[in-house]
């Protein structure tokens, strides 16, 4: 049982423990096996979170979306179903270094762990660790507690890759499908920073059914494979449920394991059947096994790419 259908569990033992409660308080008053005068009013609960049984199912079927941009020398592509977008890749900004911005982490440890997407050497496709990888969040509709979550979520998922993420605070934009990589008006020259916002299914229907989170990764080359790396992408939160997991201590584990399942998806980190690890598509972990650990520093631990 994941930490998702674990807290659905939970919302299910709430509701009959408080039926069970009322029989008690019946069979108190009119003797046991009485029927009260009236009917029962059914109390209302506060509706249970959805849950992440699609999520398997939405990223084991999701399509490569290639798109080959303005210029004809970058090509982008989403290992999610939100097809790329934008003019052509511009300069790196002055960040860009010609040696790591974080010492690597070692893989040492050993566990079931895939990628999104494998280079034709077998590398995984990956954020370049010469490069920061920038965030934005969108906090309209953020559950409280949210941006803190949110930004020791990253910080895990920074660790453990060894890639640097800056934080550059809130933006307007919102969620799309087909979000442009390149968005000069918002952002300036250099390619858009990673989008993370939360979201109901009218806003942005990917989030729809029991889906409760949703990431893709926007990879970029200049026409070489061996040179493919991530650039960007988008991480979209279902803000009901947050806000109902959030705001219960006995579900913020469950909260924060749906945060670093998402960014583990995002830096390109694949489902796995074994329920030991984060990345499981069902199991009882919420914090990161040894084989989310392994994947997390391979894909910290390429090198640096040719700048575009």
């Amino acid at each position: 049982m994941g930490p998702v259908n674990r807290l659905r569990a939970w919302w299910r033992y709430r509701e009959m423990a408080s039926r069970l409660s009322e029989l008690d308080a019946l069979d108190n008053t009119y003797g046991l096996g009485a029927v009260p005068a009236r009917p029962l009013t059914r109390r209302r609960l506060t509706p249970r979170p959805r849950t992440q049984r699609r999520l398997a199912s939405l990223f084991a079927l999701s399509m490569v979306g290639l798109v080959v941009v303005l210029g004809g020398m970058s090509q982008l592509q989403s290992n999610g179903e939100q097809p790329a977008t934008g003019a052509a890749l511009p300069e790196p900004r002055s960040d860009t270094r010609s040696d790591r911005m974080r010492v690597a982490v070692p893989v040492g440890s050993t566990g079931a762990h895939t990628f999104q997407q494998t280079l034709p050497s077998g590398r995984p496709v990956s954020f370049d660790p010469c490069r920061p990888i920038r965030f934005v969040f969108n906090p309209v509709g953020m559950p409280r507690g949210g941006a803190e979550q949110l930004r020791a979520a990253v910080r895990e998922i920074g660790d453990a890759t060894g890639l640097e993420f800056v934080d550059e605070g809130v933006t307007s934009e919102q969620l799309v499908e087909g979000r442009s990589a390149v968005q000069p008006d918002r952002y300036g020259s250099d390619v858009a920073p990673v989008l993370i916002a939360w979201a109901d299914e009218a806003e942005f229907p990917l989030l729809g059914g029991d889906v409760v989170g949703v990431s893709t990764s926007i990879s970029a080359s200049q026409g070489d494979p061996s040179e493919s790396r991530y650039v960007t992408g988008t991480v979209a939160l279902d803000r009901t449920w947050f806000e109902q997991a959030m705001a219960d201590p006995d579900s913020m584990a469950t909260a924060r394991a749906v945060l670093l399942h998402e960014l583990g998806h995002l830096v390109g980190l694949d489902h796995v059947t074994d329920p030991g690890e984060l990345m499981a598509q069902s199991g009882d972990a919420v914090e990161l096994g040894p084989g989310d650990r392994e994947g997390l520093a391979a894909l910290g631990s390429g090198p640096c790419l040719t700048p575009m």
